[in-house]
């Protein structure tokens, strides 16, 4: 297949990469903005934490647990790409010190701490599968890596908020309602759906890593798993972000029968996306091609095509995102929000897109990219 999966273009007024040309360069420039002091808290109440957005001044408006889960994922991949060294044990425990601080900081902790008075925020009313997943995916990554030793007490928190989101069917709900008054929204991530293959998946991946979490846990992972991607033919996710997230769910499980029967629909899929996306000139955040231009979703596009579709053509894709690289700001979540907001796993998936855009399909290091996909 020679398809061309286009992307958004760069604006002829877009401010320009300030990077030396090169995808090499530009990974450079993404992981010494991921180790610098923006994308994590380094002093205060919550140092250690993993920011959302961080504005061109540095500032971050809320840390984000999830997003620390996935900062000692990619703390992890790092380490499979350089080794361990002083500096990433560093991060990764104090990750895991502001973690525990997050997670027996109150019955039910919220999945954004805002930094500043803010107004309500609905997912402030709920727990989430895919959040306490993606926390306890990143424990297990960093600790197989030996980054940290996990701290047995913050697994077992992790586990006992995981055990509240478990329905009389044994599967996980998407979220739960942490207070009366909820109100939370009918959207794709308050529902259950193809794209909670990646948090059973992380699971999974845990309960590979930790002994102590609960058989009961892993069950209801498993079950879950299995239906995400079994709905994916019949319930399919209209958002491109979320279809991706069900896509890299099943490469955290390659072998699994739930993987293998999917995955045929899974790349029909994939080229669907392409299909919809060259007219447009840009991935669509909305698979019927409406919606902003996203750059977290062009490197989940390049990502897993690296694994399903390694004849695609990616270059134009991985070119737009090194065009808006900024090695002082990082990477913009759109680059039509106006103003810009910097997006700390916007950056963690280009950095790992960037590397995807450069391997052979027989490359042996995507073995270490599967294993540590944010």
């Amino acid at each position: 297949m020679s398809a061309h999966l286009a992307t958004a273009a760069p604006r002829r007024n877009a401010t320009p990469s300030r990077i030396a040309s090169g995808r090499g360069h530009a990974r450079d420039a993404l992981t010494s903005w991921l180790l610098g002091d923006r994308a994590q808290v380094t002093s205060g109440t919550h140092a250690g934490a993993a920011a959302g957005w961080v504005d061109r001044e540095g500032r971050a408006s809320y840390v984000y647990p999830e997003i620390t889960g996935y900062y000692l994922q990619w703390l992890a991949w790092h380490a499979a790409c350089h080794g361990v060294n002083d500096e990433t044990r560093r991060r990764a425990a104090a990750a895991q010190r502001w973690l525990l601080s997050w997670a027996f900081g109150s019955a039910t902790p919220e999945p954004r701490v805002y930094l500043e008075p803010a107004g309500q925020d609905w997912r402030n009313a709920a727990l989430f599968f895919f959040d306490l997943a993606m926390v306890l995916r990143g424990l297990a990554s960093a600790a197989r890596l030996g980054l940290i030793e996990a701290d047995p007490r913050l697994v077992a928190r992790i586990c006992e908020l995981l055990s509240g989101l478990v329905a009389d069917d044994g599967m996980f709900d998407a979220c739960v309602a942490a207070r009366v008054d909820a109100a939370l929204p009918d959207r794709w991530s308050t529902r259950r759906g193809p794209f909670l293959s990646k948090a059973a998946g992380g699971v999974l991946i845990a309960a590979a890593q930790f002994s102590s979490l609960p058989g009961a846990l892993a069950e209801a992972a498993d079950a879950t798993f299995r239906a995400a991607l079994e709905s994916m033919s019949a319930q399919s996710h209209s958002e491109t972000h979320a279809l991706l997230y069900g896509i890299e769910g099943a490469l955290s499980r390659p072998e699994h029968p739930a993987t293998v029967a999917a995955m045929p629909h899974m790349i029909r899929q994939l080229r669907d996306l392409i299909e919809r996306s060259a007219p447009l000139g840009h991935t669509p955040e909305l698979l019927d091609g409406t919606g902003r231009v996203r750059l977290d979703i062009v490197a989940q596009a390049i990502r897993v095509a690296a694994f399903l579709l390694p004849e695609m053509h990616v270059d134009e894709m991985a070119r737009v995102l090194v065009h808006y690289i900024d090695p002082s700001l990082g990477m913009p979540f759109s680059p039509d929000a106006t103003p810009r907001q910097y997006n700390v796993w916007t950056a963690m998936f280009a950095e790992q897109a960037l590397f995807a855009a450069e391997c052979g399909p027989s490359s042996a290091r995507l073995v270490d990219l599967r294993l540590c996909l944010v």
